[in-house]
Parts: structure tokens; sequence; C-alpha cells
């Protein structure tokens, strides 16, 4: 298995819808379909984040749709991948990391994919 950053061809497309829409639901939609995983939705929903935390994924039971919330309808590009890392983790990985190694696993996805998200001119 391997968790690649995706062709830039797929960021492009990324990009533009969340340019399009404003939301980052869409734009985990094409990274979700690259990937082959479940959709990941994105709410903001200050109640279900802790105090110490912008925003937080969270992976409910089976048939229910895994979520990201935030505090705030705008987050960087770095919080948003950083969440959609953890979503990754939970359903490639299936959750085999301990959680400091999930939570650097998340902050080198994000690091990789802003890097690419940055230099895209969408």
């Amino acid at each position: 298995m391997q968790l690649d950053v995706p062709p830039r061809w797929i960021m492009i497309a990324a990009k533009k819808t969340m340019k399009e829409t404003n939301r980052w639901s869409d734009c985990y939609d094409v990274l979700a379909a690259y990937y082959g995983v479940r959709k990941v939705t994105a709410r903001v929903d200050p109640e279900r984040v802790s105090d110490s935390a912008i925003a937080c994924y969270v992976k409910h039971g089976p048939g229910e749709e895994p979520m990201i919330y935030t505090k705030e309808s705008q987050v960087s590009s770095n919080v948003a991948f950083h969440e959609f890392g953890h979503h990754l983790q939970a359903t490639l990985l299936k959750g085999r990391l301990s959680k400091m190694a999930n939570e650097h696993f998340a902050d080198s996805y994000a690091e990789a994919m802003e890097a690419v998200w940055n230099s895209i001119q969408a």
C-alpha cells in the first residue's frame, strides 16, 4: 500500500472543486475517490471539537459516515489535510498506528499535500 500525494492532475481537480464550492467536503470527495476510501464530510460544529483543537476527525460506527468537525467555517489547508490524513489512517491503515504516530502521520501527510496544493494556480 502506498499513500503518496496524488498526481498533480488530481490535486488540480480537488483544488478547482474547492474553489468553486468553498467546501472542504467537495475537495475530500475527489481525494476519497483517488484513494478508494469512503467519503468524509466536513461540518462546522464547535461542540464536537475539544478546546485544545481547531478540528477533529470522527470515525463513526458501521454504516455511518465519517466526519471532520471544525470550530469555524474557514480552516487552513494544513488543518484540512491533517484531518483527511486521519481519515486515511483510519480507513486504509485500519488504525494500526499509536496515537503519537497517528498525529505524526497526519502532520506529514498535510505537509506533503500542502506543498503541492500551494503550487497550484486553480
